[in-house]
């Protein structure tokens, strides 16, 4: 066997070596394949065989019968015989861990040491003088055809791959005749130690082959150039694509397992809602989150690991277990409830005391459109109350709280104002309750109540990552290919999540990559093409924002060349500014950026009427589609320092520059006058023309980087009729 001087790796010591004697006499994959097509044989033959038993002439004359039993009894002991050689491999290949760990061949999988010992077989048959991470890589592709389909998700073509690696393993070094050992090659050794340390990483209990790729793409130099040139980070999107491709297998065969507790426990339980207060008035005007989440198989939230600890925690509280969830619609409120929902239903929270909880919505818009006054919906929010109190088991949600709630200066938004009834009741501890409500919402109203906000514990709710924003694409990626019979490759997921965040600004994530991805494979189903790619995603985003992405096509190529001359055509002379200007928009549309503000930001100067106002006019025309498309500010409105408010809004008022600028990012802001503006309005515009963002007044950030900022001022003109 191989052997190197600091490379502990002997797979005669393995616990698995009994498993691969087995599997190389007895091939456990031949022996699934021979067991299925046995159970059809099989069934064929018992039909044939209850055919003697029609009344009058069957099909088989009966003295038949007994021949015919006799051959379902053989084909049923060879099933039989062929199921315990299936499952006597499968149990070798799940034997326990043997004591000498620092063996490193004792830490792979069953799939990752099977291609192993074929890739050092091979190169000990061909006389190489080592072996390495290529033929590793080789024979990983050649006997896991479910790695085959990790690499079809990113597009990449494994049977070329697999022909480029053999060209690579025919040139290897031989060795020398007197050589009678084959030696471990760096990369070869690099690779194993690295599947093994991202195996403890990702919590595997031993390292599988999703590992062994992933570390290949690291170590190996041919497969990192070929990813490299098909526009892949080896670094990340193997990573990214193998995790996607192990949680999913892994997940399919747990649900395979349907006598594991845990999945017998998805099926509920018969009667333990009896041993809790009837709930009749809550169950007319509520929706149950838990039936929700069964029917929907549980879901989970991804991300948000310090929010779920935190409602837990409230929850779990004798005092003021009362939640505020605040966020913006699409951040993952409701699937935080959900999420809740799951972990109680499966009996999996942190805390006893909220297992087996009922989480249900009090849906308040209905209650309201069927009452008649003011007294008979206090009335039946009061019974209510008083049936979650007496049931025991029932953890109450009310979304978007803050419409319900209201003063003697501000009514309700909602027309119903619970505040009065929801206090008395929130001060007990056998009153579980969780609000939700945006940030607005909690500025504008629940603020302007600080004793009712005494009551609760405020979780806030923040955008998901782009990592876990990719999490739960490929999580929903299933149903959309089930639904649509499309294959969502990898790349366009890429796509999908770069689009979101340079181009819709008003959602967060994971909302507004949902909706993409949703509007996409919506598009793709009405073509005939069968693959999801980058240009599709292109597409749609183009439609939904009118910001050209992807590829240029050959129109818009044609007014970036000839922006000048289109901007002449309007403007006599002014050359230099609009040559400025025509490479700001090139160098944008390119994607080629040197620092992180607005697209270009320019101050024109110059006496009144030489064209500086004409010129972001003509620019917004030409390239933006029309004038419409340029946002104007008249800077000697904003002389005072309230005016910062204006500009970028409060909780009741809509901000003239941060809301024009989110609602179309892509567009030309024209400050006109810039010189009359109060010193501190002035101010504002350093981070965004630095840093390209700023943040409004509801805490939510304004992204200018798809903007064109253009101010104009005839401050010292003289000198400029001077020059």
């Amino acid at each position: 066997m191989a052997s190197s001087s600091s490379f502990n790796f002997h797979i005669e010591n393995s616990s698995l070596e009994q498993a691969l004697w087995f599997d190389r006499y007895f091939r456990i994959s031949l022996l699934r394949k021979i067991r299925k097509i046995n159970q059809w044989f099989l069934l064929l033959f018992i039909i044939v065989f209850l055919l003697t038993f029609i009344p009058g002439e069957g099909i088989v004359e009966p003295q038949t019968s007994k021949i015919l039993l006799g051959i379902v009894f053989l084909i049923f002991s060879y099933g039989c015989a062929i199921f315990l050689l299936e499952r006597f491999g499968e149990s070798l290949q799940t034997a326990a861990h043997s004591l000498f760990r620092e063996n490193i061949a004792e830490l792979l999988s069953f799939q990752a040491l099977h291609a192993t010992q074929s890739a050092i077989t091979y190169a000990t048959r061909k006389g190489f003088l080592a072996v390495d991470s290529g033929a590793l890589l080789f024979f990983l592709l050649k006997e896991n055809p479910t790695i085959e389909f990790v690499l079809e998700r990113m597009l990449l073509d494994t049977q070329e791959l697999k022909t480029a690696l053999e060209q690579q393993l025919r040139s290897q070094v031989l060795r020398l005749r007197k050589t009678t050992e084959l030696a471990f090659a760096p990369d070869f050794q690099l690779t194993l130690r690295q599947a093994v340390d991202s195996a403890g990483q990702e919590r595997h209990e031993k390292a599988e082959v999703e590992d062994v790729l992933n570390a290949i793409a690291h170590h190996n130099v041919f497969f990192k150039q070929y990813l490299i040139e098909h526009r892949f980070l080896p670094e990340r999107d193997i990573l990214n694509v193998t995790r996607w491709h192990y949680q999913s297998r892994v997940k399919i065969a747990e649900q395979k397992k349907f006598w594991l507790k845990k999945n017998l426990r998805r099926y509920g339980s018969f009667g333990k809602d009896w041993a809790s207060g009837y709930t009749i008035t809550l169950d007319q005007f509520g929706y149950d989150i838990s039936k929700e989440v069964m029917a929907l198989r549980f879901p989970r939230a991804i991300g948000h690991a310090k929010e779920k600890d935190a409602i837990e925690r409230v929850l779990s509280r004798q005092q003021v277990n009362n939640v505020l969830l605040i966020g913006n619609p699409g951040s993952g409120r409701k699937r935080l409830i959900q999420d809740l929902a799951s972990t109680s239903a499966l009996g999996e929270c942190r805390n006893p005391l909220l297992n087996y909880k009922r989480v249900v919505e009090l849906d308040l818009a209905h209650l309201g459109a069927t009452t008649g006054s003011l007294e008979e919906t206090e009335s039946i929010l009061a019974e209510i109350f008083r049936e979650v109190m007496t049931a025991g088991n029932i953890i109450l949600v009310i979304d978007e709280l803050h419409n319900f709630v209201g003063s003697e200066m501000s009514p309700a938004a909602g027309g119903i104002n619970v505040s009065s009834v929801l206090s008395s009741y929130l001060r007990m501890s056998e009153f579980p309750f969780i609000a939700v409500t945006t940030f607005a919402g909690f500025h504008r109203y629940l603020e302007q109540n600080p004793s009712l906000l005494t009551f609760f514990e405020q979780v806030e709710v923040t955008e998901l990552s782009q990592s876990e924003t990719l999490e739960v694409l490929q999580e929903t990626v299933p149903s959309f290919e089930a639904l649509h019979k499309k294959f969502i490759s990898y790349p366009s997921l890429q796509a999908i999540i770069a689009y979101a965040d340079k181009y819709i600004q008003a959602v967060p994530f994971p909302k507004k990559a949902l909706d993409l991805l949703d509007e996409s494979v919506g598009y793709l189903a009405r073509t005939p093409d069968k693959i999801l790619l980058p240009l599709h995603v292109a597409k749609i985003v183009s439609e939904r924002t009118q910001i050209p992405v992807g590829e240029i096509e050959a129109s818009e190529k044609k007014i970036l060349l000839d922006l000048e001359s289109l901007i002449h055509k309007r403007i006599v002379n002014q050359a230099e500014a609009v040559r400025e200007v025509a490479s700001a928009l090139r160098r944008a549309r390119t994607e080629i950026a040197t620092r992180k503000g607005p697209m270009g930001s320019f101050l024109f100067l110059g006496p009144t009427g030489v064209g500086k106002t004409e010129t972001a006019k003509a620019l917004a025309a030409i390239y933006f589609g029309s004038e419409s498309r340029m946002i104007r500010l008249d800077m000697s409105e904003f002389q005072n320092t309230q005016d910062v408010d204006r500009l970028l809004g409060t909780p009741i008022q809509d901000g003239l520059l941060c809301t024009a600028v989110r609602e179309d990012p892509f567009s030309l802001l024209l400050l006109d006058e810039l010189e009359k503006a109060h010193p501190n309005i002035l101010n504002l515009f350093l981070q965004v023309l630095d840093e390209g963002h700023i943040t409004d007044g509801l805490g939510r950030k304004t992204d200018f980087r798809h903007t064109i900022i253009i101010a104009t001022s005839n401050a010292g003109y003289q000198l400029i009729l001077q020059a």
